[in-house]
């Protein structure tokens, strides 16, 4: 600005400034062009032809579905970082954590905004970091964070949101009330939030974030304690029977809690599928979900509760499947609502729909590492096992510290290569964790490698909570019969085969469910113990019970053991028949594991069962 313009060249230097970006783009172009046509596509796995890929990418510097971390620059997307918890009692670190998790539930029911799940911002609490580091991270553009300090009757709030585009302060709100006001501060929170994105908030959706989910403190308490609980990554009855106590208390104070009953029924859901399939507790889970309707039908969470009745009591689907459609019209942003449709859509045997509803609940919530685990089990369960491997290979490089990745990449390795190698190197490794996959690792590594004393450690090892639970027990008597079978024991065998059917009646006199599993697993042991009449009769009910096309899960789980029970029985041709259309039955059997079991070493002689299981040039 300061040279006189008659003097200024600005023209000339301006002509040789295009030319050369001109001629400098030009050589780009050409690069690129160059690259793309001579660099093989990064990131992607081998596959058969016409085989769908999935680029999951589960790092730090992604997004799950491959593309970059960064947020859209117009996107209205926000993630609620975990609350300090500045009271004096450490106590009430679960209060604080329930204030942070209400607000963000309130806006993740607003569809005009992407809200970053509660597992994913789990990890960041107490960070004192760079925020827009952790935007970066969860790809957003927004950032929540706030302190609760609770004494006595009075509870202080404060809240800031920050945009982390430019580490700018949006907005910022010290609350200083009664502790009743709590649900007040809650949704006064959450609409400034709303306001301060511009986002757009129809009726419904302001009528919920105002909605108070009780009046009563005190039941307010017992229900985050309850909800603290069964949100611990230790999956087993354990939690849920401390946890029942506390949610039946939560509605013994305030009878008209809805959120607390929806709460209590999937108590009695969870108890009903670990402990025992009694009437019992389908009996009270449907009492408590009706009392939720009739206080709030129109809260999406009790579509959820209904979803989650119909799916774990009766098998359901397509109703369960109907239920958590309504409520994620509700709770867009909601990933253990997308994750539990996945997870009913694989049971309708709609696989390519499961596998884009986890991938969906990823992108709200990318460290949720229940969504990845049981992506991958899809992903090995059609045969897309590489694809399987790699998305737990990223995921277990963003998140070291979880062992159930690599467990849960050993078992896919296992059951879809063969590699025992690998199972042993990361048991070696491993410390016992109390999750499924290390059960089924340590006892089918131990089986598959016919280090039998070992495999009766595993299943008989004291300490392992899952096998308390009846989900495995039965199953557990049996493999332990097939051991000791196998060692040559037959007195051994057969008494825990007779335990099996044991237990199944004396489960069913209880006033137990007819449930298929009993079946199942009392017509395998049967087979081994000679009554081939009974055993068919057996397998045959399970079979009517739950049909494949009903369960593409469970329902090949029943299959896989018709065909054990044939084979036993001496059906040969039928048995043989059996296995080789589950080789080609998504969750059925693999080549890897017939050449490994020894549950089908009576088949080893047979050509035909030599044919199965050949090397296929090639592959």
């Amino acid at each position: 600005k300061n040279v006189d313009r008659s003097r200024s060249i600005t023209a000339v230097t301006g002509k040789k400034l295009d030319q050369g970006i001109i001629v400098a783009l030009a050589i780009a172009v050409v690069f690129l062009l160059y690259r793309e046509a001579t660099t093989p596509n990064r990131g992607t796995t081998e596959q058969a032809p016409g085989a769908q890929q999935s680029v999951v990418e589960v790092s730090r510097s992604s997004s799950p579905d491959g593309q970059t971390g960064e947020p859209e620059s117009g996107e209205k997307s926000i993630a609620v970082l975990p609350f300090s918890n500045l009271s004096d009692d450490e106590s009430n670190a679960f209060f604080a954590s329930g204030v942070q998790e209400d607000i963000l539930t309130y806006l993740s029911r607003v569809a005009d905004l992407r809200v970053i799940s509660r597992t994913s911002v789990l990890q960041y609490a107490g960070f004192k970091g760079d925020v827009r580091q952790v935007a970066r991270e969860l790809g957003v553009n927004h950032i929540l964070e706030g302190s609760v300090r609770r004494s006595g009757n009075r509870v202080r709030v404060t809240a800031q949101l920050i945009d982390a585009r430019d580490d700018e302060h949006v907005w910022a709100e010290n609350y200083d009330r009664d502790l009743t006001d709590v649900f007040a501060i809650q949704t006064e929170v959450a609409q400034e939030i709303v306001k301060a994105l511009q986002a757009s908030l129809s009726p419904t959706e302001a009528k919920m974030i105002a909605t108070r989910p009780t009046g009563n403190v005190e039941a307010y308490d017992a229900y985050l304690q309850a909800r603290d609980l069964i949100r611990r990554p230790e999956y087993g009855s354990e939690n849920f029977r401390k946890a029942l106590p506390l949610a039946q208390q939560a509605v013994q104070l305030d009878p008209e809690f809805a959120l607390a009953y929806v709460q209590l029924a999937n108590m009695y859901g969870q108890m009903y599928w670990l402990v025992a399939q009694d009437q019992t507790f389908i009996d009270k889970a449907r009492n408590a979900l009706e009392n939720a309707q009739r206080l709030a039908p129109e809260i999406p969470q009790v579509h959820f509760g209904w979803g989650e009745f119909y799916y774990r009591m009766y098998s359901d689907y397509p109703r369960a499947l109907k239920e958590f459609e309504s409520a994620q019209k509700l709770l867009p942003n909601d990933s253990d609502l997308l994750w539990k449709l996945g997870t009913t859509l694989r049971r309708l045997g709609r696989w390519d729909d499961s596998i884009a509803s986890y991938e969906r609940a990823l992108k709200v919530d990318p460290d949720n590492n229940q969504v990845v685990n049981v992506l991958a089990e899809t992903l090995g369960l059609v045969g897309r096992w590489q694809e399987a491997v790699t998305a737990l290979e990223q995921a277990a490089s963003r998140n070291p510290g979880y062992a159930v990745y690599r467990i849960q990449e050993a078992q896919i390795r296992l059951d879809y290569d063969g590699d025992l190698d690998y199972a042993r190197e990361v048991l070696a490794s491993a410390q016992q964790v109390p999750d499924q996959s290390y059960i089924f690792l340590t006892t089918g590594y131990a089986w598959r490698s016919r280090n039998y004393p070992a495999a009766i450690e595993a299943w008989t090892d004291p300490t392992n909570l899952f096998l308390r639970d009846s989900t495995f027990e039965l199953s557990g008597q049996n493999a332990l019969g097939r051991i000791y079978r196998a060692m040559g024991d037959s007195a051994g065998a057969e008494k825990y085969f007779r335990r099996v059917i044991e237990l199944a009646n004396e489960r069913f006199g209880q006033g137990g469910v007819d449930w298929y599993d009993y079946h199942l697993q009392k017509s395998v042991a049967y087979a081994y113990l000679g009554d081939s009449s009974t055993a068919m009769s057996e397998i045959d009910r399970a079979s009517v019970m739950r049909p494949e096309s009903a369960d593409a899960i469970y329902g090949v789980l029943v299959s896989i053991g018709r065909a054990e029970v044939l084979m036993v029985v001496g059906k040969t041709d039928e048995a043989l028949a059996e296995i080789q259309r589950l080789l080609n039955t998504p969750a059925g059997l693999t080549v890897s594991i017939l050449r490994q079991d020894p549950t089908w070493d009576p088949l080893r002689e047979d050509s035909r069962f030599k044919g199965m299981i050949a090397e296929v040039p090639g592959k």
